[in-house]
């Protein structure tokens, strides 16, 4: 029997004692008549428990009210703390695949291939910008995980190489969090004698000087293979001695791309550059026609389509006073851009200035060099 029953009957029994005044019998419970006194308070308290009674069954079917939103909580009730918006839904777990290793030599990828991706666990993978650990066979997950990074910081100190190693897999399955580079389309590069010149420092173009200085020191000294990357922000990067010049580019790329949160472009490979550098006007950035303000919106297809057809030399763009714009592609050398590129907007438009040359936005250089 529930509380609430007991506070209906009890509650029912005394008010029949204040109304009756006794002298009756409820199965083995037998009343005798009482005084006008005791009717009184046994009334009173009847209807006290009656009373209790009735909300007891009031605050039950209250409880019994869902919470807005579905909620089973109870109405005006405090069951913790407020839960904070579900976050986004973990990463899927991604398979080690050997070919898809960042920043890594392809020599390190096929070791982690054929030595690591067979190997028994406990087993981990740690890399950095140059050199790999790994460690298989262990006892548990974190003494693999320890063992990884271990080997790892002994092959950049056996190098002379100051990087950060991080663990890349656990098992044969992915948990690095520095996500995939950006990189640019293919092809990285393309070979063309008509812009080839030696790398000199002095005129890779938006960096400072500390940039320029490990360029002397390190770049050029070191054997090839070897890339060079420029960030559309400013900061050069390098991969040195690799198997081949596809290796040293992709390196070269993964490492700009990641230090640089955006995709960058291989200037120099080996030796020589291996895009259009500007020598009569100041190279100041990447060039896009896509929401280039100088360029008409209506013109802004057009440049990058005929700039899309040149395959070889140099090319330039000008825009007039009204954003119409002169393209050449394919032009024999930077002079030659530059006029054409003129000539083609003054067909156009009127005022025309030089925007373009390469892939770099410019303005005008020194004095004596503008065009």
């Amino acid at each position: 029997m529930t509380l609430q029953s007991m506070s209906f009957i009890f509650g029912a029994l005394l008010l029949a004692v204040g109304i009756l005044g006794g002298g009756f019998e409820v199965k083995e419970i037998k009343v005798s008549n009482v005084s006008i006194g005791v009717r009184i308070v046994a009334g009173i308290v009847g209807l006290f428990f009656v009373g209790l009674g009735f909300w007891q069954q009031l605050s039950a079917a209250i409880e019994s009210v869902p919470a807005p939103g579905g909620s089973s909580a109870p109405v005006g009730s405090s069951t913790g703390p407020p839960q904070s918006a579900p976050g986004p839904p973990p990463k899927p777990a991604e398979a080690l695949v050997p070919e898809q290793i960042p920043f890594i030599a392809d020599r390190g990828r096929i070791n982690v291939g054929e030595l690591y991706v067979p190997a028994p666990d406990h087993k981990a993978l740690a890399i950095s910008y140059s050199r790999i650990g790994m460690i298989t066979g262990q006892a548990d997950v974190e003494t693999a995980k320890n063992g990884a990074l271990d080997n790892c910081r002994k092959a950049l100190e056996s190098a002379g190489i100051h990087n950060k190693c991080e663990l890349y897999a656990v098992g044969n399955t992915v948990v690095y969090q520095g996500g995939r580079p950006p990189m640019p389309p293919r092809p990285w590069f393309r070979s063309d004698p008509s812009i080839e010149r030696p790398v000199n420092s002095k005129d890779v173009p938006f960096v400072n000087a500390d940039d320029r200085s490990r360029i002397e020191k390190n770049y050029l000294a070191a054997r090839k293979s070897k890339a060079l990357a420029l960030s559309p922000r400013g900061g050069v990067h390098y991969a040195l001695g690799a198997l081949s010049q596809d290796e040293s580019a992709r390196r070269a790329l993964e490492i700009c791309g990641h230090m640089a949160g955006i995709a960058c472009m291989i200037i120099a490979i080996d030796d020589v550059f291996v895009v259009p550098i500007p020598t009569m006007m100041n190279a100041v950035g990447f060039f896009q026609s896509v929401g280039n303000a100088l360029i008409a919106p209506g013109s802004r297809d057009n440049v990058a389509r005929r700039l899309a057809t040149g395959t070889r030399g140099w090319s330039a763009v000008a825009t007039g006073a009204n954003g119409l714009a002169g393209v050449v592609p394919d032009a024999g050398s930077e002079q030659s851009a530059i006029e054409g590129a003129l000539a083609d907007c003054t067909a156009r438009d009127h005022g025309c200035h030089v925007i373009a040359i390469g892939p770099f936005s410019v303005v005008a250089g020194a004095v004596g060099k503008t065009p």
